[in-house]
């Protein structure tokens, strides 16, 4: 590792010439390769095309080769550039994408077209190299992510051909988002004598981090902001969330508070806790069939409104108790999720957290809701129009705030937010 890090930044040793010399023509530094992930990652959810990453392990093949001495560090820099240089397309996107690490982005390129990539990869690297045993041996310092597409998308040949429907929230991303490093890439297993390339889920985490390092005192002051607006939450309520306890108890079987679970911050599920509105045991494909018209744009068929003043909401609900109609339409109901603000699961502002089957149906775009930041108690969303906005329109009012959150849009969204609630405009 020490030999490696010698060589990655900016020493020369046996003469060799240092790795930006030999590959600055070739690749973007890591914050500007990160930034255009991200970017090319939102055009690809937008417009449903799919977009791949591959990453090469430099590190492993420096320990391989030049801590080896089968060859020197110049001529190892010259080799990796010349199979850059290539293997890839002119618009394919490379640069550093972590420490001793290359990207390479393949935007308009699915699953199969990025395995092309990285046999060709491979071949150059096993040409100027060699084998190491094993025609395809060198595949082990390459692995690949990719996101798929709905309608067309340029096959590996340039043939245009029609993509499979996008996976469920849960396969686009896996939920887990690890992001296995190097050494993961070179000990994988070897079936038959030829390693194979290591396909993994979509490196949100690497792409999110860094966004979060450089809004690190912007999110520590938002932590604090909810933390004691939690506090003062439960201190301030703590009597009326007593009342509503005993209503509930008393005017239904049951118990006083509804869990449910929800995705938070990006996907990691959570316990989700309101006041109980509904009887037990109540049906919830009535609500499941709603959110699915909702979600894929019938809104002529869910709106209880006019085409002037639209009403996206389950109106005259049976399953819902006459003290819930009330605790609902006042949002008295939400009161219990300072807790889950105090735990870290949500915060006092954000998007509205989802049901794992609402994002079941996700288009890709609309993931960005559960990915970009912590779910809130109340949001942009909500003081822009609540129960008369599209799901369409409720997405992009939580993207212009993740856009552009300050602490100041929060407090003006929580006095707004306060006169949402008194003249229970958009309740039900």
């Amino acid at each position: 590792m020490m030999l490696t890090k010698f060589f990655l930044f900016g020493k020369k040793a046996n003469g060799s010439a240092t790795i930006h010399s030999q590959l600055s023509a070739y690749l973007l530094p890591q914050k500007d390769f990160l930034t255009r992930m991200r970017e090319e990652r939102l055009r690809s959810e937008r417009y449903e095309t799919p977009l791949s990453l591959v990453i090469i392990d430099v590190n492993g093949l420096i320990e391989s080769f030049v801590a080896g001495g089968s060859i020197s560090g110049t001529a190892f820099f010259k080799h990796l550039a010349a199979v850059l240089r290539n293997s890839t397309r002119e618009y394919d996107i490379k640069g550093w994408y972590q420490d001793g690490q290359v990207g390479i982005l393949t935007p308009n390129t699915n699953e199969a077209g990025a395995r092309a990539l990285t046999r060709n990869l491979s071949a150059g690297l096993t040409h100027r190299f060699g084998s190491g045993g094993g025609e395809q041996d060198l595949s082990r310092f390459i692995r690949l992510a990719s996101l798929p597409a709905n309608g067309s998308y340029l096959a590996a040949n340039g043939e245009k051909k029609e993509a499979k429907p996008t996976p469920p929230f849960a396969r686009q991303y896996r939920l887990s988002f690890s992001d296995p490093g190097p050494s993961a890439m070179r000990y994988q297993s070897v079936k038959g004598g030829v390693a194979e390339v290591a396909v993994v889920s979509w490196p949100m985490s690497v792409e999110l981090l860094t966004q979060e390092q450089v809004r690190k005192l912007e999110l520590f002051l938002k932590r604090a902001v909810d933390i004691v607006g939690a506090l003062v939450g439960i201190v301030l309520f703590g009597p009326l969330m007593l009342l509503i306890a005993l209503l509930v108890k008393l005017t239904s079987p049951g118990p006083v508070l509804f869990r449910q679970e929800r995705l938070g911050y990006l996907g990691k599920p959570f316990t989700f806790m309101k006041f109980r509105s509904m009887r037990t045991h109540c049906d919830p494909s009535i609500h499941r069939d709603y959110v699915t018209k909702l979600i894929n744009g019938q809104n002529k068929a869910i709106n209880k409104g006019t085409d002037e003043q639209p009403l996206y909401k389950i109106t005259a609900d049976p399953r819902v108790t006459p003290v819930g109609r009330f605790l609902r339409k006042t949002s008295l109901d939400e009161l219990p999720q300072f807790f889950n603000v105090l735990m870290g699961d949500m915060s006092l502002i954000g998007p509205r957290p989802p049901i794992p089957y609402e994002c079941e149906i996700y288009q890709r775009w609309h993931c960005r809701r559960v990915l970009e930041v912590k779910p809130g108690i109340t949001g942009l969303w909500q003081v822009s129009g609540r129960s008369t906005t599209s799901f369409d329109e409720i997405v992009r009012l939580d993207l212009t705030y993740v856009r552009n959150w300050t602490p100041w849009l929060d407090a003006k969204i929580l006095l707004k937010t306060f006169w949402a609630v008194i003249s229970t405009k958009g309740g039900y």
